[in-house]
């Protein structure tokens, strides 16, 4: 049996979970660079729609099916180890919460990519006005 000391050797669980939240980061840069872009009223030029539609599959990819999937791995692995209901848990919860987030913002994001390809304005330019 191996065991975990410390930071050292973090425990697989842990491992997992801190590389799911790592990559749910992978988007960052993309959602600040189009913030950036629209701040600098660059919204409808050809490299903000390809940043856009580069930030909508980057959230697909890693919020939205790779977190769902571990968000279902985690469950079943909690449920196998009759942990689901405990206070172990909670770390399960709490990423499951995240995944549902980022679902419910993956549709906004759709309404968003939506709006730019149809060259409409962004919301944020209707405030000013």
């Amino acid at each position: 049996s191996s065991r975990c000391d410390g930071l050292l050797i973090p425990p697989p669980i842990l491992s997992k979970g801190m590389s799911a939240l790592a990559m749910m980061e992978v988007t960052n840069p993309s959602l600040h660079t189009l913030y950036v872009m629209r701040k600098l009223k660059m919204d409808g030029s050809p490299l903000f729609i390809a940043n856009a539609l580069l930030f909508v599959g980057l959230y697909f990819a890693f919020r939205v099916v790779g977190c769902g999937y571990l968000s279902y791995r985690f469950y079943h692995m909690y449920s196998g180890m009759d942990l689901l209901w405990t206070y172990h848990s909670l770390s399960l919860w709490l990423f499951l919460l995240l995944t549902v987030l980022s679902y419910f913002w993956f549709y906004k994001i759709i309404l968003m990519a939506q709006r730019v390809l149809k060259g409409k304005p962004s919301s944020q330019g209707k405030k000013q006005a």
